[in-house]
């Protein structure tokens, strides 16, 4: 009987190394690149009420308008802080901070995959 369970143990294993550890990579990468063009294709404008590390090396910030939104900037955590106004207009892929003296800083953020070559 031990003998039995033990293989199908070892069958679960594999299948779950095989087939589910790829599955879940996959819709963690589908996520982040429907998170990013929802990103490219706002207009973000506010005031930064939050800000977290995403998976990924994705930035996750919240507005004080309740709005949030996922997107892959090297710098962004290092430059910003809790309180700063963002604004970024839709379609492009420079975002300008404005901090708390008014000073402006511009973050260019990665494009999602679609969009590099495109006309914007």
């Amino acid at each position: 009987m031990t003998f039995i369970r033990n293989n199908y143990f070892k069958i679960l294993v594999v299948l779950w190394t095989v087939i589910g550890i790829p599955f879940l990579m996959y819709r963690g990468y589908e996520y982040n690149l429907r998170s990013s063009k929802v990103f490219f294709e706002s207009n973000v404008i506010g005031k930064i009420k939050g800000m977290r590390d995403g998976s990924g090396g994705y930035e996750v910030i919240q507005l004080s308008n309740g709005e949030e939104y996922r997107f892959l900037s090297p710098d962004f955590d290092d430059k910003v802080v809790v309180g700063d106004s963002i604004y970024k207009p839709a379609l492009k892929d420079t975002i300008s901070i404005y901090n708390r003296k008014m000073e402006k800083i511009e973050l260019t953020f990665l494009k999602p995959m679609g969009f590099a070559l495109s006309k914007w």
